[in-house]
């Protein structure tokens, strides 16, 4: 089963398949039926990392394909076929530390997608990016459904007081939602029992610290281009704070 002790690194940059190239180019065009059929018969594609253009073309670090297709609002069985390709995929960290999920977060995936998601790997609600932002944290400044929303609260337990790198909690991003559900997202916020309006309450939740290095084993998932993520025993987590947050007054 999944568990966070799977969590891999970031992809490692190599020349890409021919096979693979094609995948990229489906998933940019956003043929998603031909994006199905492709995974079907050639799953290893699914484990090779390219370079992530969001729809402005912003050139930026490798990604897998299923961050890449989450970055462009595919259908749940789109999502699902890239997962049945290789599961441990919903796992796997991009260049700035996010899983899937928090792709899915920052670029509005629809509730059946994100539930799929959190099915799939709950434990993604609390893994924090190297920013410090959860998946809640990231629909909070750019979700557009309360449903959604109360679902991430939901699958993320104490993740209404978590804060990020910049002691700011979910409610703040939410204050500065960008699709106009600022204050529908902060009502959810307060009535789900968040201390954090706006003001920095001293009330931290237990288990505030982040995860922010990996100690990982031989034999570890490790994603690589033109390879396929292999499976072997779970590396061993390391908890540090890097990023002690100062002390208030």
């Amino acid at each position: 089963s999944l568990s966070s002790a799977d969590i891999s690194e970031p992809p490692i940059i190599a020349s890409m398949t021919s096979s693979a190239i094609k995948l990229v180019k489906l998933i940019k065009a956003e043929e998603w039926e031909k994006v199905m059929n492709h995974v079907s018969l050639h799953p290893k594609d699914a484990t090779i990392p390219s370079s992530l253009h969001y729809k402005s073309e912003t050139p930026s670090g490798d990604v897998l394909p299923l961050h890449k297709a989450l970055s462009r609002s595919p259908p749940a069985d789109v999502v699902l076929a890239l997962i049945f390709a290789e599961p441990k995929t919903i796992m796997v960290l991009d260049y700035l530390g996010r899983l899937p999920l928090h792709f899915a977060s920052r670029f509005r995936a629809s509730f059946d997608v994100m539930k799929l998601m959190i099915d799939f790997f709950p434990q993604a609600t609390s893994v924090a990016c190297d920013k410090g932002a959860t998946p809640l944290m990231l629909y909070c400044l750019c979700g557009d459904s309360v449903e959604t929303l109360k679902l991430l609260i939901s699958a993320s337990p104490g993740g209404i007081s978590k804060e990020d790198n910049c002691c700011e909690s979910a409610i703040h991003y939410a204050s500065r939602n960008r699709n106009g559900f600022r204050f529908r997202f902060i009502t959810v916020l307060r009535e789900s029992g968040s201390s954090n309006y706006l003001n920095h309450s001293n009330e931290v939740a237990e288990g505030h610290s982040r995860l922010t290095a990996l100690s990982l084993t031989t034999g570890e998932i490790k994603v690589h281009l033109g390879q396929s993520i292999q499976s072997a025993r779970p590396p061993q987590i390391q908890i540090e704070d890097n990023n002690p947050r100062p002390k208030r007054r």
